[in-house]
């Protein structure tokens, strides 16, 4: 029997099933992981090697899946006092746990610590070290705070007893999972499961059950609230005629009926459906800004680049964090004083132009003033995509947001992504590769501005 391990418990928070999946679905059909999960695994791996090159630690040694040999050795580990244990092993009957670290603290007791290649803290990595740590008590002193080290070194420390509820309800959702095969939570589509080891067999139930998340950004919550108003199926939420009665009868807000209506006729037809209008000014702006985001570095802007759209070969790209540069704070106020001088709307996609501008408001502060004003001519493209269409497919990035469309992506070549070495520090990342991945966000960005004009316009 498999066991109930922190990835699992982690995996939960994101998606019901997978851990009912993991326990019980069909071996044979589980996929290799998808290219970005390669290279996340990766990074991760670098990450964690390099913050622990910098700690004095003993590793735990034990060949693949001899997780009894690694739990010995752990114990051993203890019982010398080593004071911080990386790659241990906490296996106790059903349970098994592989915290990064294990930390003797000041009062003698060992705590978890986990190495996490994001910037914040998140509830699901508190919920894992809270279980490692409930395995932890179980061989030694009960450790009363858990610690995160985000990606920067900085550590969160936490404290356990705010986790222990929520863990042993969690415990027993997990236990019944694995050991009942009829507690399947069904499957439910989000934006993950794009990258998910069991999204063959997912969608092929969502497919063959016309389950309503096949429609974009359907919470499991929203869809029991419909199914608690008789509407089951995609095409029966499209079919919806009359939306007020069913907000009454679901409890959802009626904007949110409609809006389901809308992108479930939208996948039904295999097409987008427009509904509303968008500002003027979006048909005459001539500007576009991208930004590429480091989501888990601390620093995360990495560079922004700016189009003409009347003049697509006017193309440039501004770095504000790279390797090669001495400067940044120079090359962010040339940025910033380059974009004052612009007139007309600045075209974005979503909040990641603005997050940038904001962010590298560090490098120099005196040009707050000049970010502000150049914030207020920002107009995005992904809000005025979704006031006036509803789109047959996720649309967070440019890109997918054209695939949706049904419109032609430029990719500029294969894009690589081991080129790009994921933003890390660490890592050597090739210039050519940000700046064809920016060029394809602005040439997807104008693409979507001329299609939603257009769909949008009175006939």
């Amino acid at each position: 029997m498999r066991p109930i391990d922190g990835t699992r418990i982690k995996e939960s928070l994101t998606c019901e099933r997978l851990p009912w999946l993991d326990f019980h679905g069909p071996r044979d059909q589980v996929q290799q992981p998808t290219e970005r999960m390669r290279i996340l695994f990766q990074s991760g791996q670098r990450l964690e090697a390099r913050i622990l090159a910098g700690m004095d630690v003993e590793s735990v040694r034990f060949d693949p899946g001899q997780f009894d040999v690694g739990f010995a050795a752990t114990l051993d580990a203890m019982t010398r006092r080593v004071p911080a244990i990386a790659n241990g092993v906490l296996k106790l009957g059903e349970f098994l746990g592989r915290p990064d670290l294990l930390l003797l603290s000041e009062a003698g007791v060992y705590e978890v610590a986990d190495i996490k290649s994001t910037q914040k803290v998140h509830a699901a990595a508190m919920m894992q070290i809270a279980f490692y740590s409930r395995l932890l008590g179980q061989i030694a002193k009960p450790p009363r705070h858990g610690h995160v080290i985000l990606r920067s070194g900085e550590r969160f420390t936490f404290a356990l007893d705010e986790f222990a509820a929520s863990l042993e309800r969690l415990l027993g959702r997990m236990q019944s999972l694995r050991n009942r095969v009829d507690t399947d939570p069904g499957p439910h589509r989000v934006e993950a499961c794009v990258d998910c080891r069991w999204q063959a067999v997912c969608m092929n139930d969502l497919e063959v059950a016309d389950d309503p998340s096949l429609a974009p950004d359907l919470t499991r919550e929203q869809k029991g609230a419909l199914a608690s108003a008789g509407i089951t199926t995609l095409r029966a939420v499209a079919a919806i005629a009359d939306t007020r009665a069913v907000a009454d009868a679901s409890g959802l807000a009626h904007d949110l009926v409609t809006r389901f209506v809308r992108r479930a006729r939208a996948v039904t037809e295999g097409r987008p459906q427009f509904y509303g209008a968008v500002r003027p000014e979006l048909a005459s702006a001539d500007l576009a800004l991208a930004a590429l985001v480091d989501e888990r570095a601390k620093d995360a802007v990495v560079a922004v680049a700016g189009i003409v759209a009347s003049r697509p070969d006017r193309f440039r790209v501004r770095w504000m964090r790279a390797r090669e540069h001495a400067h940044p704070e120079q090359e962010f106020a040339e940025l910033v004083k380059n974009l004052a001088r612009t007139h007309g709307p600045l075209l974005i996609y979503g909040p990641s132009v603005r997050r940038a501008l904001e962010e590298a408001l560090d490098l120099d502060p005196s040009l707050a003033d000049a970010v502000e004003s150049v914030l207020a001519r920002t107009l995005d493209v992904r809000g005025e995509l979704r006031r006036a269409c509803a789109l047959p497919g996720f649309d967070r990035r440019p890109a997918d947001a054209v695939r949706a469309a049904g419109l032609a992506l430029v990719d500029h070549d294969a894009i690589d992504l081991d080129a790009l070495g994921y933003l890390e520090d660490d890592a050597r990342t090739d210039v050519d590769s940000v700046a064809r991945w920016l060029r394809r966000d602005l040439d997807a960005l104008l693409a979507l501005r001329s299609f939603v004009v257009a769909g949008a316009a009175p006939s």
